[in-house]
């Protein structure tokens, strides 16, 4: 859950819940323009009242359809329910049922938000930003922790894979849904498996299955989530060396994630003062080859 704490006159306490819905039991649904769509993930979004809780404020789907591009499948969404309303707190009555049962499922009860700050408060704690750099610390040091949980799990799945090559799709309207796993690819820059298939080969480690939570290491959709929430929070990744380029990667050599120590990246480390500051902490790279002398 994302949150957005204010106490500024006409504005209101705001939060997100956004919900995986690849494996769940819905019926197709249409995007805005009519067309079907698979449901793929949904945005609640709440606002905070402090006599009622949290009081529901719209549902945002987010769905696949199928298309010519890389993998078949492109994202689209379907607002089904406009933020507003600001006089009932329940989903329009033209969500189908399911839908409907999706919000009431997500609802946060036992969550409150940050206390209201203004800039008045906030200029009189001198903890605050030291505070706001330790989470930040806190939070990639963990994005670092997921990069090399991912790149464990593709090497069991996969024991010749050294780069996982992602895609950005610039068409996409929003940024949270334009990054997609592309390839994954040997140390020769090969074509492994190209996510043709959503489904990815099961492993028997039983470590690396529970360190997946209630998520599952073998979805496609899934690991493209993670991937989603790594670059959403600020994470940068690698870039594939020039010449491990294919024709279909254009003349600009896509983002990837070094998988093993037989992968190299394109610039071994940020050199100017710009990249150090811009990248820093932000650049994932769970596994990398010897750098040469």
């Amino acid at each position: 859950m994302s949150r957005i704490p204010t106490d500024h006159p006409n504005t209101r306490t705001l939060a997100s819940t956004s919900v995986c819905l690849r494996d769940a039991d819905l019926p197709p649904l249409n995007d805005e323009c009519g067309r079907p769509m698979h449901p793929d993930t949904a945005t609640i979004i709440w606002e905070w009242n402090p006599h009622h809780g949290w009081l529901y404020r719209g549902l945002t789907i987010v769905g696949l359809l199928q298309c010519s591009c890389h993998n078949g499948q492109r994202g689209s969404t379907r607002e089904l329910n406009h933020f507003g309303n600001l006089s009932d707190s329940t989903p329009d009555h033209g969500i189908p049922p399911e839908y409907l049962a999706l919000v009431d499922l997500n609802r946060p009860h036992a969550w409150a938000p940050f206390p209201p700050t203004s800039p008045a408060t906030a200029f009189g704690e001198a903890g605050v930003e030291p505070a706001w750099q330790h989470s930040l610390t806190g939070l990639y040091g963990l994005g670092h922790q997921m990069a090399r949980l991912i790149a464990d799990t593709l090497r069991l799945q996969f024991p010749d894979a050294a780069y996982l090559v992602l895609f950005i799709d610039e068409e996409m309207e929003d940024r949270d849904y334009e990054l997609f796993p592309h390839s994954i690819r040997d140390a020769n820059g090969e074509i492994i498996y190209d996510f043709s298939d959503a489904c990815l080969p099961p492993i028997d480690d039983e470590r690396a299955k529970s360190a997946w939570g209630h998520l599952n290491p073998r979805d496609a959709f899934q690991l493209r989530w993670l991937l989603r929430q790594l670059y959403i929070v600020g994470h940068r990744f690698d870039n594939l060396p020039e010449d491990l380029l294919h024709e279909e990667d254009g003349e600009v050599a896509p983002p990837c994630l070094l998988l093993s120590e037989q992968a190299r990246p394109h610039q071994w480390e940020p050199t100017s003062p710009q990249d150090i500051e811009r990248l820093g902490p932000r650049l994932l790279r769970p596994c990398c080859a010897p750098r040469p002398v």
